[in-house]
């Protein structure tokens, strides 16, 4: 403390007496410089009542900041009304000297070091940490399972994105999603477990549970497998939905509303390979065989799938899903490569 005050002090204060004043305050006052302070002490009386004020200022550093602040512009307003003079003879007043102006001022700003830097200590700005970011994006027909620096494993869908920091700094532990997850979280009582997607903020402490929030769906949901989850509205300011097992959440986007929903295994099936259609339209349909098998479809009729396909493919090939969806939609395919073409 008494070497950044003295820092403070110095840089405001840059005269040789005062880089002096300050040592002596803090009793690092070397022989040569108690020469000189000696010799400024006794060059004008005004230095001696000058300096036992400061040394008076700096010992009661220990008591409350506000009688400090009291106490010192108290002494402060009588040094100014005491070289007031009346109305009626202020066109008598004498100039008062440069010199005895630079005291004024240069006492005014030790002054001032003295009473707040206290309370730059007892207060200090809060420190912010850069952390280190690692950012996990997987592709179209690509899964990918990793584990947090925490324990939590965290099994990725295709066309999604994750990012957490190297280490988890702080009281809690916190990752970004884009796109859909599977996470098992490594139980931690101390450090809730927090996931923020666009919309909602997902809370927990240790359990296994499903985010689906790709931007292109309307539809942000979130499936609790076992354990408990806090899904909070970012747009709402009223109290977190709690899930517990077995249940689930969606977000509306368009309605910024969060709702519960009736929870179906179906909804965290796609970790085990289990692709799930229900009632989906065609565009739909190839939303998922795109993002599921990584392929591009190129349609060249219009393909009507009238009331939804439904259907369940675990472990299947593109062409097995396919020849099943093209029952239902009349259409014929052709595979190639990475391509599908629907015609």
């Amino acid at each position: 403390e008494n070497t950044i005050r003295r820092g403070i002090l110095s840089y405001l204060c840059n005269m040789d007496i005062y880089h002096i004043i300050v040592k002596k305050l803090n009793g690092e006052i070397t022989v040569a410089e108690e020469k000189y302070f000696t010799r400024w002490i006794k060059s004008d009386p005004s230095n001696g009542v000058f300096y036992k004020q400061l040394k008076k200022y700096w010992e009661f550093k220990d008591i409350g900041i506000e009688e400090k602040k009291k106490k010192t512009w108290s002494r402060l307003r009588q040094q100014i009304n005491a070289s007031k003079k009346p109305a009626e003879v202020r066109r008598e007043v004498k100039i008062i000297p440069f010199k005895r102006v630079y005291w004024m001022v240069a006492s005014l700003l030790l002054v001032v070091c003295i009473v707040l830097v206290p309370t730059w200590f007892k207060h200090p700005p809060p420190v912010t940490h850069s952390l280190e970011l690692v950012r996990k994006v997987t592709t179209p027909g690509q899964n990918l399972v990793l584990r947090l620096p925490d324990g939590t494993q965290v099994k990725l869908n295709a066309e999604s994105e994750i990012k957490y920091p190297k280490t988890f700094p702080g009281s809690a532990r916190e990752v970004h999603l884009v796109g859909e997850a599977f996470f098992q979280v490594e139980k931690d009582s101390l450090r809730p477990f927090i996931i923020h997607t666009a919309d909602i903020l997902t809370t927990v402490k240790g359990t296994s549970f499903n985010i689906s929030a790709y931007p292109e769906n309307n539809i942000i949901g979130v499936a609790v497998e076992t354990g408990k989850v806090e899904v909070k509205n970012m747009s709402d300011k009223g109290r977190p939905m709690l899930l517990t097992r077995h249940e689930a959440a969606a977000f509306d986007k368009n309605r910024r509303s969060l709702h519960r929903q009736e929870f179906f295994p179906d909804m965290i099936s796609w970790k085990d390979g289990v692709i799930v259609f229900d009632q989906a339209d065609y565009e739909e349909i190839v939303k998922i065989l795109e993002r599921w098998y990584g392929v591009k479809i190129e349609t060249r009729r219009k393909v009507d799938m009238g009331e939804g396909f439904v259907g369940r493919f675990e472990n299947q090939s593109l062409k097995v899903v396919v020849e099943s969806i093209s029952y239902a939609g009349g259409f014929s395919f052709e595979i190639n490569n990475d391509v599908l073409t629907i015609y």
